[in-house]
């Protein structure tokens, strides 16, 4: 569990500080992140989220200021623990094109949709709070895809006519269709299906 609270933005994606824990903390932000990903925000209530915690009446204005404040240092920890998954495929000591399939070949569940992703849809996530951890996340995800592919480029892997940012948000806007077509038919496959073609698309770009 991570505490962000007191950790620049800028540094969200360098470290996991050991925080002070509270058990009755930790159990709300682990229900808020389940909710968030299983029923967005709009339809995580004050309730619903005492339910799943377990936590007693008004322990969640005790240690948050409110459901906003509460989604919003959720949507922090998740953005680190997606942010940190996806660095061990792309950051890792093999070549860029391996890292990129590595990356792509991720187990997905594509029917409860991306944790972070699936909110954009909402109009809550309008707000600074709820915004800022899901636009920090798509940022860092297409920055470190963009110098994995042009690692590829420079080492003979990829056709060095390639745009690697182009590419790079082609392969992303992939992954986040697969997620979109599986919770509109239901159907976990389609996000399996989408990776592949991802893969597909990568290896068109890939020098033989």
């Amino acid at each position: 569990m991570f505490d962000l609270k007191y950790i620049p933005t800028s540094m969200y994606c360098m470290y996991s500080p050991t925080p002070v824990k509270d058990s009755t903390r930790d159990q709300l932000l682990e229900a808020a992140k389940s909710l968030l990903w299983e029923v967005g925000y709009e339809s995580m209530s004050p309730r619903k989220i005492l339910e799943r915690s377990g936590a007693g009446h008004g322990s969640l204005y005790h240690h948050f200021s409110g459901k906003a404040d509460l989604a919003g240092t959720a949507l922090l920890e998740i953005e680190v623990e997606l942010t940190e998954s996806l660095d061990r495929a792309l950051l890792a000591d093999v070549s860029p094109i391996e890292r990129i399939r590595r990356f792509l070949n991720k187990k997905r569940q594509g029917n409860k949709g991306c944790r972070l992703g699936r909110l954009t849809q909402e109009a809550s996530i309008a707000s600074p709070t709820l915004r800022d951890p899901i636009a920090r996340y798509f940022s860092h995800a297409e920055k470190q895809l963009t110098q994995t592919l042009q690692e590829a480029i420079t080492s003979g892997e990829l056709q060095p006519d390639i745009n690697p940012r182009d590419l790079a948000c082609g392969l992303l806007s992939i992954i986040q269709g697969g997620y979109v077509l599986s919770r509109a038919n239901g159907n976990g496959k389609y996000a399996t299906i989408s990776a592949r073609g991802a893969l597909a698309l990568l290896d068109s770009a890939t020098l033989k």
